[in-house]
């Protein structure tokens, strides 16, 4: 059995090297293991990086009274079992307070997150097909649950319009992005063709005095940027 303050070389314990190992117990959690000769003060690294932990986030809530948004208690004293940080925080549906974990600070309680469905879910992400299209969910009981396919997803660049028309659209009817960008489905950058008309010399017209438009502007742009440089020169 090895003895607190025994040293041997690292070649002996299997280690790799010359180096004098000492068997010291961790100041913090008592925890014994091999550790380099010079440093056998140090922490161990669980209790090291709960130092650092302690240092960046001060501890505001001892266990007792009534806790306030953002005050920071240690886990143990709160009655959990693990050894690190809770934060007090309130629920943004619900607006009841309660103890969570670092990554757990702007989710909803899990009551109100068993409510939520779709872009509402706190966990929710929009999917993207290989077009670069984004797609939704919508709730059965919602009006223009027709248009979604048989996973239960439609085309947000769609829902978008159909939803400033008041009514599902029909498989001719086509939503052009203006921009040209097709993840960017605010209402202003869409436009409602039939098939014909987006296939038509119409779009790429449009397309073309954009990029005009664009090319005037980046060229202003320069032109401000080199005046700012010789005026700064000067």
């Amino acid at each position: 059995m090895t003895n607190i303050g025994e040293v041997k070389k690292a070649s002996e314990i299997g280690y790799v090297g010359n180096s004098a190992f000492i068997w010291s117990a961790c100041p913090g959690c008592g925890t014994e293991r091999w550790v380099y000769l010079r440093l056998k003060e140090n922490l161990c690294r669980p209790c090291a990086a709960w130092t650092r932990t302690r240092k960046l986030f001060p501890i505001t809530f001892s266990g007792q009274g009534t806790p306030h948004i953002g005050d920071i208690a240690v886990a143990k004293s709160l009655g959990y079992a693990d050894r690190g940080l809770r934060y007090f925080v309130v629920c943004p549906s619900c607006h009841v307070g309660r103890w969570v974990k670092r990554n757990q600070i702007n989710n909803v309680c899990i009551q109100c997150a068993h409510k939520c469905k779709g872009v509402q879910h706190p966990r929710y992400k929009p999917s993207y097909n290989k077009r670069g299209y984004v797609y939704v969910h919508i709730s059965e009981d919602d009006p223009l649950f027709v248009m979604t396919n048989s996973n239960g997803l439609v085309r947000e660049h769609r829902l978008v319009v159909a939803r400033r028309l008041g009514r599902p659209l029909r498989t001719n009817e086509v939503v052009h992005h203006i921009n040209g960008i097709k993840h960017d489905n605010r209402d202003t950058n869409l436009r409602l063709l039939l098939e014909k008309e987006h296939n038509s010399h119409l779009v790429l017209k449009e397309t073309q005095v954009q990029i005009c438009q664009l090319e005037t502007r980046v060229t202003m742009l320069e032109a401000d940027n080199a005046l700012l440089r010789s005026q700064l020169g000067n």
